[in-house]
C-alpha cells in the first residue's frame, strides 16, 4: 500500500546516521543508516478503503526543500505538509543486502503497540519507506 496526497506520494523517513566510511577522508564517501525503525505496516480498520489521517501544512522554507542546507539536516524538517497515520512495527519484515527486503504480504497480523508516523512528500526523504503492508487493526 503506498500513499498519495493528489499527485504527491508520501513517505515515511525514518531519520539518518551519517558515517564517513573509513580510508575516505580525500573523496567525501559517506554510508548513511536509517536511525529510527523503518519496518512499520499502515492501520487501517476492517471496513475502511485505506488508513485514516491528519494533514498538516506548512509555509514553505526559503529556499524551499532544505536547498543549500547541509548533508545532515535533512529536507523532512523543511517539508511543507506533513500526514500523521497510525501504524504497527512489523517485525518479520527485515534487511536484504543492506536494503528493506520485499514488502510482507497483507494483511499483517502483529503484536505491536500503534504508533503515529509522520509521512512527508517522497522528495523531501533521503532514505524512505513509500510503499508499505498493510496492518489489521
Amino acid at each position: 500500500m503506498s500513499l498519495a496526497l493528489g499527485p504527491i506520494v508520501l513517505a515515511l523517513s525514518p531519520g539518518e546516521v551519517w558515517e564517513r566510511i573509513s580510508g575516505s577522508e580525500h573523496f567525501g564517501d559517506w554510508e548513511v543508516r536509517s536511525r529510527h525503525s523503518w519496518n512499520y505496516g499502515l492501520l487501517v480498520s476492517p471496513g475502511s478503503a485505506g488508513p485514516s489521517g491528519h494533514i498538516e501544512r506548512m509555509p514553505v522554507a526559503s529556499p524551499p526543500f532544505s536547498l543549500g542546507k547541509s548533508r545532515h539536516h535533512g529536507a523532512v524538517d523543511y517539508a511543507p505538509l506533513k500526514v500523521t497515520v497510525a501504524g504497527k512495527r512489523v517485525l518479520q519484515w527485515r534487511l536484504v543486502d543492506a536494503s528493506a527486503g520485499p514488502v510482507p504480504e497483507s494483511p499483517v497480523e502483529t503484536a505491536m503497540v500503534t504508533d503515529d508516523l509522520q509521512l512527508v512528500p517522497y522528495g523531501c526523504t533521503r532514505i524512505r519507506i513509500a510503499e508499505f503492508p498493510q496492518v489489521i487493526a
